[in-house]
């Protein structure tokens, strides 16, 4: 069995990236880990990209600590 956690993903599925934060970046309350949600775009032995609804995230792949495909956003309901 892989210990690779992206052995499973291709590049155009819609993941979610959990990641911890670099110390500089920890929030205020704590907070060590963050989640970016998205299509992936690109993986290779240093880095990680996801393009995320407010833009192209790259995170060290030394950082990620979960990933997994995640079904298609839904559909935006109309106004009425």
């Amino acid at each position: 069995m892989s210990t690779d956690i992206f052995a499973t993903l291709e590049i155009g599925m819609r993941v979610v990236l959990r990641y911890r934060l670099p110390v500089a970046e920890q929030g205020s309350a704590g907070e060590q880990f963050s989640d970016a949600l998205g299509v992936l775009l690109a993986v290779n032995e240093e880095q990680v990209s996801v393009q995320t609804r407010t833009g192209q995230v790259s995170i060290e792949r030394q950082s990620v600590t979960h990933a997994k495909e995640v079904p298609p956003a839904p559909q935006r309901r109309s106004r009425r």
